[in-house]
């Protein structure tokens, strides 16, 4: 089983499920195995994001609610994440993540046997390490479950100016 996650990705900008040719291997991939496109995202980053993909619950039920950026707060593995579910079943679980707030330092990826934590590095990287893994545990008769977590369209962003509109009514932001 191979599981990939984007942040930040909007579904449209896939090429099998909107208007985009952005996506050409993506496709490929989607055209070859099961895609599941209808979900809406249980929080608004990363953190309680994946708990709630990795549990099944939102983080507010497992009691995991961490401050946008906080990498102090450690989920408590209050509800069991599905990798200790494929573990039981003799699976290999591993992770490829390319997300902090998707690692073992605040508890979110603590049911894999393995994780590479690259940071925020580029898709190609990731990649290879994902590939590197799944060279190591697709090698025999395990059955696997590889997660690999993207960051890149995190990346800074700014909109066309266009996207903007009449910004003369706003007052300006205040901060340190």
């Amino acid at each position: 089983l191979l599981v990939i996650s984007i942040d930040t990705l909007r579904r449209d900008r896939f090429g099998f499920l909107g208007d985009s040719s952005a996506t050409p291997n993506l496709d490929a991939l989607a055209l070859q195995g099961v895609v599941l496109s209808d979900h809406v995202s249980c929080a608004n980053w990363t953190s309680p994001s994946m708990i709630c993909g990795q549990t099944g619950r939102t983080s507010l039920q497992v009691g995991f609610h961490p401050v946008p950026g906080d990498l102090e707060q450690v989920y408590d593995q209050s509800f069991p994440t599905q990798e200790y579910f494929f573990r039981d079943a003799g699976f290999q679980a591993v992770l490829t993540t390319a997300n902090y707030f998707f690692s073992e330092e605040n508890g979110t990826a603590l049911g894999f046997q393995q994780v590479v934590a690259l940071g925020y590095q580029a898709a190609p990287l990731t990649l290879e390490a994902a590939l590197g893994q799944l060279l190591v545990v697709a090698d025999g008769d395990t059955p696997f479950y590889q997660h690999v977590h993207l960051v890149d369209p995190h990346t800074p962003y700014t909109a066309p100016q266009e996207w903007y509109g009449d910004t003369t009514g706003l007052s300006a932001l205040e901060h340190d």
